[in-house]
């Protein structure tokens, strides 16, 4: 198959997804689409339909696992493409494009005097899938991004259809939403700042989140984000921690020293590696706990779970 034989977009075989992964693990794709705009993401969903393939959306790879053998179908790659992004001042509107990443929304929207959306600073993924899951920091009763949502631009790759969801029917919940249930993707969103203040004022605030947060996370860069949800407001890693799992190392990965949540990549890790820690925390917490943890990171291809 050839992009000039078939495909309206450009198709790239054997591209390596690791490196579109905060953990750095994954295989080669099929066939991967560089997204430049959000044509380019309607005309690709439109191929996929057309010749049966699946179609994988990868923004900044952040709680996401690829397998190490890679992905049959078409990887979809949106890190480097349709990033506009508008901030009005006076209406305390910003729309922005599905791969804008939610920190550079959080750097504008301060430049603008614009609040409510500083906790968009510490979370590293795009707007679109920080939608899909309702992005956010300090767990169900913390910031996210369903707070911040007037409306939402969405594509269903199944039909080719095209519709504006308001923030109701975006149906966003804890870390997750009706468009992740749908399998749509975004392409734009349109968020409302909650008041205006001094930039100045705002990125003291940036300073203190991204100061606990670094207090918070692993150093070592390539990690996955939060693993599991929250259960019933108490932290998924308080209760892997109390099953004295902190630290504990299969292959090349391991479940962080300092945040019983998170997995790392200590350099070379296989997909199973971390799928077989993933398993070991979720069974310890049941074991001991009788709470079943539900997973808020993703695995491609799904795993069912």
């Amino acid at each position: 198959m050839t992009s000039e034989d078939s495909a309206p977009v450009a198709l790239l075989e054997g591209t390596s997804l690791a490196r579109y992964t905060t953990l750095r693990i994954g295989g080669p794709a099929q066939y991967a689409v560089v997204a430049q705009t959000v044509e380019d993401i309607q005309r690709a969903a439109s191929h996929a339909r057309t010749v049966g393939l699946p179609l994988w959306l990868i923004g900044r790879g952040s709680n996401l696992l690829i397998d190490s053998a890679g992905l049959a179908g078409i990887s979809l790659l949106l890190r480097r493409g349709a990033q506009g992004l508008e901030v009005h001042a006076d209406s305390k509107i910003i729309r922005a494009d599905t791969s804008v990443s939610m920190p550079r929304i959080a750097s504008e929207a301060m430049k603008a005097g614009l609040t409510g959306l500083e906790h968009l600073m510490v979370i590293p993924g795009t707007i679109g899938a920080g939608v899909a899951i309702n992005a956010g920091v300090g767990g169900p009763d913390g910031q996210c991004v369903a707070q911040r949502l007037s409306s939402v631009r969405v594509l269903d790759p199944a039909t080719g259809s095209v519709r504006q969801l308001n923030a109701q029917e975006a149906g966003l919940r804890y870390r997750g939403s009706r468009i992740q249930d749908e399998g749509l993707i975004v392409l734009s969103v349109e968020l409302l700042a909650g008041g205006v203040d001094s930039p100045a004022s705002i990125a003291a605030k940036h300073r203190l989140i991204q100061q606990k947060r670094i207090e918070k996370q692993p150093v070592n860069p390539h990690t996955c984000g939060s693993v599991f949800k929250a259960v019933d407001g108490v932290p998924a890693g308080r209760l892997i921690d109390q099953c004295g799992l902190r630290g504990k190392r299969i292959g090349a990965a391991c479940i962080s020293e300092r945040h019983a949540n998170w997995i790392e990549n200590l350099g070379g890790a296989h997909s199973d590696d971390v799928r077989r820690l993933v398993d070991l925390a979720r069974e310890a917490v049941l074991r001991i706990h009788g709470v079943i943890l539900e997973r808020e990171m993703r695995i491609f291809p799904d795993d069912g779970n």
